[in-house]
């Protein structure tokens, strides 16, 4: 099995495992285009893209967070872009989950906090485990990674999944 994890956002952060030990991530950033149905494309694009590079046979994602302060556009955005997750793994015969945020929050920190004190913490603790985010949108998809394994019990070989189980 080859997992990738998404941090959907604009700054859509990534996690990709595909065996014991394996696992990259990065930051793909969604180009700043004002129509709705391009952006999405220009996401579909490389998501398919990644799938494809990486061998990948399952997916998960964070479920958006559609928070009452959240910009309209930004939520029918982050829909999208999870709609389009499903169902490309649907089309592909991937195994997919879309994952709420705070439990994998509680799994990854072992606690829910504020988000701002979050990204800090999984940033904190990817680092504890030896990873190097360069940013949250890094961490919180090493975090949902990670989660997602476990949840499978898939021996990864990392070391937050064999601490978690």
């Amino acid at each position: 099995m080859s997992a990738l994890a998404l941090d959907l956002a604009t700054a859509t952060g990534w996690a990709v495992w595909s065996a014991p030990g394996e696992v990259a991530y990065g930051v793909w950033r969604l180009p700043a285009i004002t129509h709705f149905g391009i952006r999405l494309d220009k996401y579909r694009s490389w998501l398919l893209q990644a799938i494809d590079q990486n061998g990948v046979t399952a997916v998960g994602y964070e479920l958006p967070w559609i928070a009452p302060h959240t910009n309209q556009r930004t939520a029918h955005l982050l829909i999208g872009m999870a709609a389009h997750t499903a169902q490309i793994a649907s089309e592909r015969g991937l195994i997919c989950e879309a994952l709420n945020v705070r439990q994998v929050r509680k799994h990854f920190i072992g606690k829910n906090l504020p988000r701002k004190e979050a990204k800090a913490a999984t940033i904190a603790q990817c680092r504890a485990y030896g990873f190097d985010p360069q940013d949250d949108n890094e961490a919180d998809a090493i975090a949902t990674l990670s989660f997602f394994l476990t949840k499978r019990r898939v021996p990864t070989g990392f070391r937050e999944i064999q601490e978690a189980a």
